[in-house]
C-alpha cells in the first residue's frame, strides 16, 4: 500500500499545488470568494495522508484505506465528468485516479484479508 501511496504522491502535490496557485491569482470569481481552490488543494493533500495512515496499518487500517481510496477515485471520476473546469484532474490522470483509487481498496481489503495488517 505505501508503493501505492508514493506514485500517487506526485501527481496530487502536483494537482494541489496548481490548486493553491489559482487561489493566490484568482481574485475575482465566486470559486476565489468561497476558498474553492484551496478547499481543492487541501483535499488532494487529505487523500495522500489517508493512503499514508492506511499504508502504517493501524488497528482499523481498513477504514483510512477505504477513505483513501474513494475520495480518489471520487477525485478521478468527478474530473472525467466536467473536465473543462479547472479544478478537474488532466485527462489522463483523472482515469489514473479513477482506477487507482479502486486498486487501492482492492490491496487494503487483500492485505486485510491476508493477515498482513
Amino acid at each position: 500500500m505505501l508503493a501505492l501511496v508514493v506514485i500517487a504522491a506526485a501527481p496530487l502535490i502536483v494537482y494541489a499545488l496548481s490548486q493553491a496557485e489559482l487561489q493566490r491569482t484568482d481574485d475575482a470569481s465566486e470559486h476565489a470568494a468561497f476558498f474553492h481552490w484551496v478547499e481543492s488543494s487541501f483535499y488532494a493533500i487529505a487523500v495522500l495522508l489517508l493512503g499514508l495512515l492506511a499504508a502504517l496499518r493501524p488497528v482499523a487500517f481498513r477504514m483510512a484505506g477505504w477513505m483513501a481510496g474513494l475520495a480518489l477515485s471520487l477525485l478521478g471520476g468527478a474530473s472525467l465528468l466536467v473536465g473543462e473546469y479547472a479544478s478537474a484532474l488532466e485527462s489522463p490522470w483523472s482515469g489514473a485516479a479513477l482506477i487507482g483509487g479502486l486498486v487501492f481498496v482492492g490491496v487494503g481489503e487483500f492485505e486485510s484479508r491476508r493477515g498482513l495488517g
